[in-house]
């Protein structure tokens, strides 16, 4: 049955994303399977960047040689027409036919877009834990279209767990950036730095790499 075929399709995906550790490699993966879901062969990936909420940059694409106009076109501009579309609905944005949809009428967008063989789209925000959209998942047709119902939803959760990947990448980077900070600290301050045990009867010394050395017992007089 086709429901169980692409059942399994998505258990080897979750599968071998669950030894993914690289960012654009996981979302590479996601994105051309959600594509091919949905029925075409075409799609991207576009992340709200940290420093600018209001932007959104394509990371990823799909059935596109790199040089082409709509990848460039939308590499930092994000098709905010669509995309904004999407985050105010907070869920999918189906564009059967871009000629039929008001936002893009009269845009740079929609001349890129039919230039560039495509009539409609499948779009949907990537949301994390706490409830931000840290992206968006985008499919495109070469005719006027409208997914089922049961591609929507596999859309959807290869979305979500496309902002899983972001999100765990973000919190990883920020550790790691913090330990690197922290080396940074301990390696040029000319003060000693200690760490106590958690139940304060072993003070440690940390060493300018960072790691754990001499163990000190702490003086009653200056606690």
């Amino acid at each position: 049955p086709p429901l169980l075929k692409e059942l399994r399709r998505l258990h080897e995906l979750y599968a071998e994303l669950s030894a993914e550790t690289d960012l654009m490699s996981a979302l590479n993966k996601l994105l051309r399977a959600a594509v091919s879901f949905v029925g075409t062969s075409r799609g991207c990936v576009q992340l709200v960047p940290p420093d600018d909420e209001t932007r959104l940059d394509m990371v990823v694409a799909v059935g596109y040689p790199p040089a082409n106009t709509f990848v460039e076109h939308f590499r930092h501009q994000g098709a905010k027409a669509v995309c904004e579309a999407a985050r105010a609905n907070g869920h999918h944005l189906i564009i059967e036919d871009l000629l039929n949809f008001p936002p893009l009428a009269g845009t740079v967008d929609l001349q890129v877009g039919l230039e560039n063989n495509i009539r409609a789209t499948l779009n949907v925000p990537m949301v994390s834990h706490q409830g931000r959209t840290v992206g968006v998942l985008n499919a495109q047709f070469p005719v006027p279209h409208r997914p089922t119902d049961d591609q929507v939803r596999i859309f959807e959760m290869l979305a979500w767990t496309a902002a899983d990947f972001v999100e765990r990448h973000a919190a990883e980077k920020a550790l790691r950036d913090s330990a690197e900070r922290f080396r940074a600290l301990a390696t040029a301050s000319t003060y000693v730095l200690y760490s106590m045990s958690a139940d304060w009867s072993q003070m440690r010394h940390l060493d300018g790499r960072g790691f754990l050395s001499n163990t000190v017992e702490p003086q009653n007089d200056w606690l």
